[in-house]
């Protein structure tokens, strides 16, 4: 019988509460006349280019026009929950990475596994669900996070408005973890009754965790 090793992620996600910022309020049809039309213009160039969060703080910094119709477009509806990407050239499927996440329903993580410093599988979760995925073994990884409620795409993900986090491994709290071939792992997110070694967290920019 396969020995399974689990990992325990016990920790309170940055999001965990999100405080996002306010939606403007709703301006009058003079007030939306004498908005900035230069800035409607850029966030609707963006828009164009899938560019969805920076269109969604223009659109709401221009107040112009259809402005809130605009930034509404701008969030994405959630995928579904699971590996949305992956990279295929990395065939050898033969240890399994479980996550188990518990957090509110109008919350989403969004999971980035890379495998010798190379992206290897995207995963989203909307809410409590637990999802598996088959990686090569005997290979050093690392592992990002991002949470949020507001959805712009795998590119823009949460936003600035998201939380960021790279998972920490030991005592050392390294980025990395080996992951031995024909073996099992669980990290678990936000689980009340998880059980085996804690796993930390560091602080992560939009801006890096979007690269």
């Amino acid at each position: 019988m396969k020995k399974l090793i689990y990992l325990s992620l016990v920790i309170v996600l940055l999001l965990a509460v999100l405080v996002c910022a306010a939606e403007p309020a709703k301006q009058t049809t003079q007030a939306q006349a004498n908005g900035d039309k230069s800035l409607y213009d850029k966030a609707y160039s963006l828009y164009e280019k899938q560019k969805y969060y920076d269109a969604y703080e223009l659109f709401n910094k221009s107040q112009y026009g259809d402005w809130e119709r605009m930034a509404k477009k701008c969030v994405r509806r959630w995928p579904k929950n699971g590996q949305i990407w992956r990279d295929n050239t990395q065939w050898l499927q033969d240890t399994r990475l479980t996550f188990k996440v518990e957090q509110p329903e109008d919350t989403a993580i969004f999971i980035r596994v890379y495998k010798d410093e190379k992206p290897l599988s995207y995963v989203f979760i909307g809410g409590t669900d637990e999802i598996s995925l088959m990686v090569p073994g005997n290979g050093t990884y690392m592992i990002k996070d991002g949470v949020g409620s507001k959805w712009f795409g795998e590119t823009d993900t949460f936003g600035a408005i998201g939380a960021y986090e790279t998972m920490t491994f030991g005592q050392k709290e390294e980025e990395t973890i080996f992951l031995t071939a024909r073996m099992g792992y669980t990290i678990t997110i936000n689980v009340d009754d998880a059980i085996g070694e804690d796993v930390g967290t560091q602080e992560e920019e939009w801006q890096n965790f979007t690269k």
